[in-house]
């Protein structure tokens, strides 16, 4: 399901746009457990506007699928300690909402 909507691709700048569409739609529960591996993933990418996109991304996933709470306020939280400002702007808002 991934490649089929971008997710994967290399280029940056379509993995951002995916990211911030994700939180403008109603997803669907199963649609959120089929994105949520890419999205988890994308947490991780080099690219900090990417980063920044999937936190808020993945709180999505995570309000649909509540089991995941506790370790991504973990992720969040580690996260809080190594991100550039921007990025952890992004994750205190996150937080705040979930």
């Amino acid at each position: 399901m991934g490649s089929e909507i971008g997710i994967r691709d290399r280029h940056w700048g379509s993995e951002l746009h995916i990211l911030q569409i994700i939180p403008k739609i109603k997803l669907s529960k199963d649609l959120a457990e089929l994105l949520e591996f890419e999205i988890h993933n994308k947490l991780k990418s080099e690219n900090k506007f990417v980063r920044a996109a999937a936190y808020e991304a993945y709180s999505e996933i995570v309000e649909l699928i509540p089991e995941l709470e506790n370790e991504f306020r973990t992720v969040c939280f580690d996260a809080l300690k190594r991100e550039s400002a921007s990025v952890k702007v992004k994750i205190k808002r996150v937080l705040n909402r979930i």
